[in-house]
């Protein structure tokens, strides 16, 4: 042994396997460098390791048997007198050294790289109205590449600098969410920290980031002077921190945006293609009024939503007063759209002028920026809430994203059209992504909890509603979310107390969940309470009717349920188009419930045929329609047909959507059908497997 270890030192083989490593070492380095860099797969680092590996025995086979001298390589000739040489300390450390290096390109090679996931929205910590500070101990290391741009200060104190203010901050969030190498929280997250007095350090801790952009803007006549700080977010030291001082015109603004936009990537160390800061300011303007227009009319539509539809109207205002001075803005034109398709929806989808004229700004959109986000999301806007066309409002979302991988409002809206188009999986993805870019907006936690509370998720949805709803405790919103969840889960009493004070938000849901709990006085009082000036709407001025008598039948006045519903009937009949909403999610009523109430077993299959060859295809809302026809069926006295409709909402849901059935006093009569019963051992089944897998 003494003898071989001898003649490997005489070889140098110890040397040239140190010499190995460490230059192997090297590669290795400037491997992960470029695939940091150039965002090649972990396949590349893990093959470089594997050659390394494979050449290592070949260099040590070949310093065995030859060696460099002045004349060449030649082979090594063997020792002569047999003699050993005595181990030298230089060998020695070379031997401990290469153990070193071997260890630590050992663990490169297995640990993982690249930056940290985004973190299942079920497995985040509850928020609050004030946002909570996050446990930093147990809370997962924010990416590198993560950053909130709080909202900018304005120094003057002026209503218009304000405004202008707000819109540049708006634009510079818009711009960065196009950066797929970053990270960035949406505005609606970020403006809960404006005036805060917390520090960087707990902000980057609640939304998640490792870096976090504070600013102020000064406008003085011609001039502008923006002021921008980079804080670490372990730190709480300045990465990066810049002034700029210009003359006031829109190229100056975009200038200044662009020059932030690669100073934040440089100092997060992310990567910033041209492409991608081409795209980031494609469809703008060079007009500075124009501009300030087009940012006006874009605050009014984030902050816009189907109780306060004059934002919206307010927001096609400014658009086409931007594009009167500029005729070739095209995200200008997008977002006109997108504010035109909102209100065509909330209209009931009946004023179809609406409509045509988002049609008439998306052409305009895409002759000028085909490839911008905002003109995706328009289109994808359009077909979903223009024609529920999902798999085409899919396509163009998918492009928006790919354009503005960090728009939380994209991926809220894909998670919207997933979910109608059965896409329960795609939608849960997207739904966990805008609520990661997101985390202080409660419209997606929500949005999400009554996707989730349908599917049997019922832990996940009601931590979201509870997160919802600490964010903003009076959202209207929130809480007919809260207590459509109860219902769901088969709470009649709690779905009750959650509904029962809020009179103008769909009063018509207020009386279904009066109904379920089968108090007369709860039901007398959610008719009577029903404002006078919700009673009739433009979409089916008959529906207070139609709820009256469905409330008479709940408390037993079946003679007084004929009369009001023979008047519905009347008045339906003289009707050129009786159900404008028919099978949408929009309908308060279905073809179905009149006739069924009346017993009317002809009149029911009719409606069947037409919500099987007309309705539109809403995987989320067909449950609901199936319990309409279930429920019509039943009062005409087909109670086989009946069944077959509980089992098809089974069949989009799960077993879990047997509790919402079971409160409902309408499927009483079929309580002891086999097939009911049936329905209830599944879910019986169902519920004891889930509580045994916990």
């Amino acid at each position: 042994m003494q003898k071989f270890l001898s003649e490997l030192q005489r070889r140098k083989v110890l040397r040239i396997a140190s010499g190995y490593v460490v230059a192997g070492w090297i590669i290795l380095q400037v491997a992960l460098s470029l695939q940091t860099a150039l965002k090649l797969p972990d396949s590349f680092a893990t093959i470089i390791v594997s050659l390394l590996i494979i050449g290592f025995p070949i260099a040590l086979v070949a310093s065995w048997f030859f060696e460099i001298t002045p004349e060449g390589v030649r082979r090594t000739v063997a020792s002569g007198d047999g003699g050993l040489i005595k181990p030298q300390t230089t060998d020695i450390a070379l031997a401990g050294a290469l153990m070193v290096v071997l260890v630590v390109i050992v663990a490169q090679a297995v640990m993982p790289r690249g930056s940290a996931p985004m973190t299942p929205v079920a497995e985040a910590p509850a928020s609050k109205t004030e946002p909570a500070a996050t446990d930093l101990a147990t809370a997962p290391k924010a990416p590198e590449g993560s950053v909130a741009v709080l909202p900018f200060t304005n120094l003057t104190g002026k209503a218009d600098d304000i405004a202008f203010a707000a819109g540049l901050h708006d634009d510079l969030l818009t711009r960065l969410a196009k950066i797929a190498a970053m990270r960035v929280i949406a505005r609606t997250s970020v403006l809960r920290y404006a005036n805060t007095t917390k520090n960087i350090s707990d902000i980057a801790g609640e939304l998640g980031v490792a870096a976090v952009l504070e600013g102020s803007v000064q406008r003085a006549g011609k001039r502008v002077r923006i002021g921008v700080q980079l804080i670490d977010a372990n730190t709480n030291s300045q990465r990066w921190g810049e002034t700029y001082d210009r003359t006031l015109t829109a190229d100056n603004l975009f200038d200044i945006q662009r020059e932030i936009t690669e100073a934040i990537a440089a100092a997060l160390n992310t990567v910033l293609t041209a492409r991608e800061l081409k795209a980031a300011f494609e469809g703008g303007t060079r007009n500075l009024q124009a501009y300030e227009l087009y940012a006006r009319g874009r605050l009014l539509v984030r902050s816009a939503d189907s109780s306060r539809l004059e934002r919206y109207r307010g927001a096609i205002t400014a658009f086409d007063q931007a594009t009167a001075l500029d005729a070739d803005f095209a995200t200008s034109y997008a977002l006109k759209s997108l504010a035109l398709t909102h209100l065509f929806w909330w209209s009931q989808r009946l004023d179809t002028k609406l409509r045509d004229a988002a049609k008439i700004a998306l052409d305009r959109a895409t002759a000028l920026a085909p490839n911008a986000a905002e003109t995706q999301f328009g289109l994808a806007t359009y077909f979903y809430y223009g024609f529920l066309n999902y798999p085409q409002a899919l396509e163009h979302i998918g492009r928006a994203l790919k354009a503005a991988p960090n728009s939380a409002g994209a991926w809220e809206t894909k998670g919207n059209i997933a979910r109608r188009d059965g896409r329960f999986a795609e939608s849960v993805d997207a739904f966990n992504h805008a609520i990661v870019l997101d985390p202080q907006n409660p419209i997606p936690m929500s949005e999400f909890a009554r996707l989730l509370g349908r599917m049997g998720e019922y832990v996940r949805a009601k931590d979201l509603i509870a997160r919802a709803r600490a964010i903003d405790p009076t959202s209207l919103h929130i809480r007919s979310q809260a207590a459509s969840f109860l219902y769901g889960r088969g709470d009649a009493a709690g779905a009750w107390r959650e509904y029962k004070d809020i009179r103008t938000y769909f009063p018509a849901a207020r009386l279904t969940y009066a109904i379920s709990t089968r108090d007369p006085a709860n039901i007398k009082f959610a008719l009577e309470d029903w404002p006078n000036d919700t009673r009739r709407p433009a979409s089916f001025p008959e529906v207070y009717e139609v709820f009256r008598a469905s409330a008479f039948l709940a408390l037993g006045k079946a003679d007084e349920a004929r009369r009001v519903l023979l008047e519905v009937k009347a008045h339906l009949d003289a009707s050129a188009k009786p159900y404008p909403d028919a099978w949408t999610a929009n309908s308060l009523v279905t073809p179905a419930d009149v006739p069924g109430m009346l017993g009317d077993l002809a009149g029911v299959r009719a409606a069947e045929h037409d919500f099987l060859t007309n309705a539109p295809r809403d995987e989320l809302a067909k449950p609901d329609f199936h319990q309409s026809l279930s429920v019509a069926f039943l009062r005409a006295g087909d109670r086989e047909r009946a069944v077959h409709y509980l089992e098809q909402m089974e069949k989009v849901f799960g077993p879990s959507i047997y509790l919402r059935i079971s409160i409902d006093p309408a499927f009483d009569p079929i309580r002891d059908h086999i097939r009911y019963k049936a329905l209830k051992s599944r879910y019986e089944a169902w519920a004891a497997g889930r509580a045994k897998a916990k």
